[in-house]
This record gives C-alpha cells, sequence and structure tokens, in this order.
C-alpha cells in the first residue's frame, strides 16, 4: 500500500476525554481501526472521527455513503482499492495509554520548577507529591497526561474531586505533556482544536 500524499502520513490519537494523548502513522492507524472492528471488546473501542464529527468504527468509516471525509482526505492504496486514512482516533484502548516512561517526582518537580500547580506556591521537593488528576479512585492512571505537581497540603485537599481549580482559578490540567505535537500543529487543520497550547 502506499499513500497519495507524504504530508498526511500522520494520524493523531485522542482519548476518550478527546485530548491527544500521541500520533502514529497512516498505515498504523488504519491497522488499529481495522482491528478494532466487530471482534472488538466494547470497553476498548477505537473510532474514526469523521469530518462532521461523529466517531465511527471500521465498517462505517469506509462506507463512503455513511462517513463524512474531509476535501483533502487522504487514502491508502493497494492493487485495487482505496482506503481512506483516519486522520484522527478516538480511542479507549489500553494500548494507547501504555507507555515506558511514566513521569517521576524528579521529572515533574523539574518540569513545574517547584511550583504547587494548585496554590501556585514553591517548595522543596520533599514537600511535593504527583497529583492524580482524574482520580486514581475513579480510574485515573499515572501517565503524563493525568498527572501534574502539588504540594501534600494541597494534594490532601483535593482528595478524588475531580473537576479542580488551580491557583489560576482554571481547571487543573498537565502542562503540555506532549510538546512534539505542535511540530505537527500545521500538518491537518482538523488537529487544531484538539492540540494543547503553548
Amino acid at each position: 500500500m502506499d499513500l497519495i500524499d507524504s504530508k498526511d502520513r500522520t494520524v493523531l490519537i485522542l482519548s476518550h476525554y478527546w485530548t491527544p494523548i500521541n500520533i502514529t502513522t497512516a498505515r498504523e492507524g488504519v491497522r488499529k481501526l481495522m482491528s478494532c472492528g466487530a471482534s472488538c471488546d466494547k470497553e476498548a473501542t477505537v473510532r474514526a472521527l469523521s469530518y462532521s464529527g461523529e466517531p465511527l468504527l471500521w465498517e462505517e468509516w469506509v462506507d463512503s455513503s455513511r462517513a463524512a471525509y474531509y476535501k483533502n482526505q487522504p487514502f491508502l492504496t493497494s492493487c485495487n482499492k482505496l482506503y481512506p486514512v483516519p486522520t484522527i482516533l478516538l480511542t479507549t484502548a489500553k494500548w494507547a495509554y501504555q507507555s515506558k516512561n511514566k513521569p517521576n517526582l524528579r521529572y515533574l518537580y523539574k518540569r513545574y520548577k517547584g511550583r504547587c500547580q494548585i496554590c501556585g506556591d514553591k517548595f522543596d521537593m520533599k514537600d511535593m507529591t504527583i497529583e492524580h488528576i482524574y482520580p486514581k479512585s475513579k480510574g485515573g492512571t499515572k501517565e503524563s497526561h493525568n498527572v501534574t505537581l502539588t504540594c501534600q497540603t494541597c494534594n490532601c485537599k483535593k482528595a478524588a474531586i475531580y473537576p479542580y481549580k488551580n491557583y489560576k482559578g482554571e481547571d487543573l490540567k498537565p502542562s503540555n505533556p506532549y510538546p512534539f505535537f505542535h511540530a505537527f500543529q500545521n500538518c491537518r487543520p482538523e488537529w487544531k482544536p484538539f492540540l494543547f497550547k503553548k
């Protein structure tokens, strides 16, 4: 299979919270979407996001009467068939969340320059904790898209509350866990609403 346009070789992967968690190749995106067809576990789905914003399973995605494609929709070609490349995947599958390097306290302390992301004060590293934005008790993970740095006092106050406000009065969220997304910001216009801002 070959891609028609070389600039469309990437697929954005969103979590079930509609936040970016990864980027993959077009070929791998098609493979993941195909493998999660009718035989896929209902709790672990992969869907292509159509132009109209509708999440579609593989069978729906390849049905041109059902799917709303983008004007500049990329396609993979085989000897006798065209396959639309999903430029955005929406997933709950575990492979999308698992990473080898989960952030540790030292990494978060350096990244946030010792500042608690709830009260805004600076502390020594011994007084800081890893805060799960979506609480572990509700199924939150220790992946970079769900953790931030807080002091021990604020961590205790937050407990299992979600959502929670930071020191700026905004919802508590990680700083851009995927800074490399900015390199792809001009790749596909439909990605822009989902990418973190600098």
